[in-house]
């Protein structure tokens, strides 16, 4: 006899249903969304997103989002040892400019994260991670895009199948 199951990490935290048509304006998430230990919230994959090409919305397990937290802490430690050389640099090039090490470095605590999943044309599931230290109110079912703000807003895609990050991208300063 065998018994099959799944635990609660397995079960998807969100699944997509057929596509909405797009709202007019900001694409506004009107189902709701998961928020798991209130940093994260799961957001559906829009057609007019642009930012997976040839894929397919997905769902996600609190498994996988603990396997994104993962990474991500992987990717900000890799991200803030280059940070680290290029902050001393700058310091070395210009004694004269008091640069400000916390607008170098990523501390991921207290930032909120939106991930968007979706299945590529491999079946490879990705997240696009979308992380802000702001505290936008609409954050649960709207995504925050902004132009400059520096480190507090940055973003990767997670590719969960070869557990690995690529397309980081911190904003610039205006």
């Amino acid at each position: 006899m065998f018994l099959f199951g799944c635990t609660e990490a397995d079960k998807p935290i969100y699944q997509e249903a057929a596509p909405l048509p797009p709202p007019p304006g900001p694409i506004v998430r009107n189902k709701p969304t998961i928020e798991f230990d209130s940093l994260y919230a799961v957001l559906p994959l829009a057609e007019n997103d642009n930012i997976f090409k040839n894929s397919q919305a997905v769902g996600l397990t609190k498994a996988e989002i603990m396997v994104v937290d993962s990474l991500l802490n992987k990717a900000i430690n890799e991200h803030n040892q280059v940070q680290e050389e290029e902050f001393q640099d700058m310091t070395k090039a210009h004694p004269e400019i008091p640069f400000r090490k916390e607008n170098y470095f990523i501390s991921l605590p207290g930032y909120k994260r939106q991930l968007i999943a979706a299945v590529n044309s491999k079946g490879e599931k990705e997240v696009w991670v979308n992380c802000f230290c702001t505290n936008n109110k609409k954050w649960r079912w709207q995504m925050v895009y902004v132009m400059d703000g520096g480190n507090c807003y940055f973003n990767l895609k997670i590719n969960l199948a070869k557990k690995s990050w690529y397309d980081f991208m911190v904003n610039g300063l205006a």
